[in-house]
C-alpha cells in the first residue's frame, strides 16, 4: 500500500469463510493474524498489539460490544483502533452503540473490496496523526520539566556565587574579634572563680553565642574555600562517635546509637562526613527544646552503607520540604541556611543520596546513604570550587 507502512491487523469473525475471504483482502498490504471467538481476540490484542482490529459484532459468548469494553478497560489496548463488522446496514441502534462503545468505524457486510481498504487507510492516518499528537505532547512536557529544573539549577547556583563573594573576607573580619571575645570570656571564667550564678550564667550565654557565631562562619567557609576531597577508607560509626563527642547533650534528649558492626570500612573524606554529622546532631537537638530521642543507626543497603539519624523533634512542615536543602533557606531564628545545603553538596561529592523523611509534632528522619566502592576520588576538587576567585 502507497505510503502506509506494512501493519499488523487482527480479523475477528466466528465464521472461518469470513476470516478466510477478509485476509485475502489484506495480505497483500498488511500482517493479519486472525481469532474467530471474543476471547481468543482480547488474548492476542494483549500479546501482539496490532495496529488495528477488524471485529465481528454478532459472535457468540462474547459479542463485539463485549469485546471492546474489556479492550477499553484495559490501558495496553484501549488505544488500539477497532472498526465494527455488521450485516446490518439498517440497524442504526446497532451502529450508534458500536461508535459510543469506542470503535472508530463500522463497515457493513458483504465486504467490497476498495471501502474495506479505503476505510482502513483512513483509520490509520487518523491513529498515525493521534500519535504524533501524543508524541509531541509528551516531548513538550519532557521540555518543559528540564527547562524547570534548568531554571531552578541556575537560581541555586546564583545563591552559591553570592555566598562566596562575601564568604572569605566577612569570616577573616569576623573571626578576629570572635576569637578575643572567647579568649576574653575564657579568662573571665577562670578568674571569677567564686562569682555569683548570674554571672556564671551570663558567661555560659557568651560562650555558647560564640559557638554559634563560629558554627555560622564555618559554614560559610565551608563553601567558600576550594577544597580537595582526601578519600579514605574509614568506620562510619567511628566517625559518628567521634561527631557526639563534640556534642553536650541536654539531660533532657537521650542519644542511642545502633551500628552494624559487620559493615565494611568504606571511602570518605573524613573531615567532610564529620562535619556533615555534626551538622545532623545539632539540627536534632535543636528540634526538641523541650526533650526528646536521638535514634542514630548503621546499616548495609545494597552497594551502600545507610546511616540514620531519627528524632522525636518538633518536625519539619510538609510544605518546606522540598526547600530545606535549598541554600539561604531556613525556617530557624538562628543561622544562615546552610547547613542541609552543606549536607547535601558533601553527599553528592561523595556519590551518596540524603533522603528526609518528617511529621509535624512527631518525627524527622534523615537517611544518609555512602557508596562502598567510590572511584578514585583523591585530589578530586569538592563542589566548593564554584567559588574560586580566578580572576
Amino acid at each position: 500500500m502507497d505510503g502506509v507502512d506494512i501493519m499488523k491487523t487482527l480479523v475477528v469473525d466466528d465464521k472461518p469463510d469470513n476470516v478466510e475471504l477478509l485476509s485475502q483482502i489484506l495480505e497483500d498490504d498488511y500482517d493479519v493474524i486472525s481469532a474467530y471467538n471474543g476471547a481468543d481476540c482480547i488474548e492476542l490484542a494483549k500479546e501482539q498489539h496490532p495496529d488495528l482490529i477488524l471485529l465481528d459484532v454478532m459472535m457468540p459468548i462474547l459479542n463485539g460490544y463485549d469485546v471492546l469494553e474489556i479492550l477499553q478497560e484495559d490501558e495496553n489496548t484501549r488505544d488500539i483502533p477497532v472498526i465494527f463488522l455488521t450485516a446490518e446496514y439498517k440497524d442504526t441502534d446497532r451502529i450508534v452503540r458500536g461508535l459510543e462503545t469506542g470503535a472508530v468505524d463500522y463497515i457493513t457486510k458483504p465486504i467490497q473490496d476498495e471501502v474495506l481498504l479505503a476505510r482502513i487507510r483512513s483509520v490509520i492516518r487518523i491513529k498515525k496523526a493521534e500519535d504524533e499528537v501524543k508524541r509531541q505532547r509528551d516531548d513538550l512536557k519532557r521540555v518543559n520539566k528540564e527547562l524547570k529544573v534548568s531554571q531552578e539549577q541556575l537560581v541555586r547556583k546564583n545563591k552559591l556565587i553570592t555566598i562566596g563573594k562575601v564568604a572569605g573576607s566577612m569570616a577573616h573580619e569576623l573571626r578576629n574579634p570572635l576569637a578575643a571575645m572567647e579568649t576574653s570570656a575564657y579568662y573571665l571564667s577562670k578568674v571569677l572563680t567564686d562569682a555569683s550564678g548570674k554571672v556564671k550564667k551570663h558567661l555560659d550565654i557568651i560562650h555558647s553565642n560564640i559557638r554559634i557565631s563560629d558554627n555560622i562562619i564555618s559554614e560559610i567557609v565551608d563553601f567558600s574555600n576550594t577544597r580537595k576531597l582526601f578519600m579514605e577508607n574509614c568506620d562510619i560509626s567511628k566517625v559518628i562517635e567521634n561527631a557526639l563527642k563534640d556534642f553536650t547533650i541536654p539531660e533532657n534528649i537521650i542519644i542511642e546509637t545502633r551500628f552494624n558492626d559487620s559493615l565494611p570500612e568504606i571511602p570518605i573524606d573524613i573531615e567532610q562526613i564529620l562535619r556533615l554529622f555534626k551538622n545532623l546532631i545539632s539540627n536534632s537537638i535543636q528540634a526538641m527544646p523541650d526533650g526528646g530521642r536521638l535514634d542514630i543507626e548503621t546499616n548495609a543497603n545494597g552497594d551502600y552503607v545507610e546511616v540514620k539519624f531519627m528524632d522525636t523533634g518538633v518536625g519539619i512542615p510538609e510544605e518546606n520540604l522540598e526547600n530545606i536543602f535549598e541554600p539561604l533557606y531556613t525556617t530557624k531564628a538562628k543561622g544562615m541556611g546552610l547547613g542541609l545545603m552543606i549536607v547535601q553538596e558533601n553527599i553528592n561529592n561523595h556519590k551518596g543520596t540524603v533522603e528526609v523523611e518528617s511529621e509535624v509534632g512527631r518525627h524527622t528522619i534523615f537517611t544518609i546513604k555512602l557508596p562502598v566502592k567510590q572511584e578514585s576520588q583523591t585530589n578530586s576538587a569538592a563542589s566548593g570550587n564554584i567559588f574560586a576567585d580566578n580572576t
